[in-house]
C-alpha cells in the first residue's frame, strides 16, 4: 500500500509567523525601510517652486507694468 506523507508542513504558516514577536518586529521594520524609500514630497514642492519663480520673474521680464499690482498686493 501506498503511504501518504504528512501534509502539516506544506500548509501555510502565516497564522504563526503573525503571532510571533519576531515577525511582528520583521514586518514592522520592513515597513519602515519601505516607507524611508520612498520619494518624499518635498522635493517635488520644491521643483514646483522652482518653475513657479522661474515662470513668474519670465513673466516680469516680458510685461514689467504688469506687475506693480501684484508687488503691491504682496507688500
Amino acid at each position: 500500500m501506498l503511504k501518504i506523507p504528512d501534509l502539516k508542513f506544506l500548509q501555510p504558516k502565516s497564522k504563526f509567523l503573525l503571532s510571533s514577536p519576531e515577525m511582528k518586529a520583521k514586518k514592522s521594520s520592513r515597513w519602515r525601510v519601505e516607507i524611508a524609500n520612498e520619494p518624499s514630497d518635498f522635493g517635488y514642492l520644491k521643483l514646483g517652486f522652482f518653475f513657479a519663480v522661474l515662470i513668474f520673474s519670465l513673466y516680469i521680464e516680458r510685461e514689467p507694468e504688469n506687475i506693480y499690482p501684484v508687488l503691491l498686493l504682496l507688500q
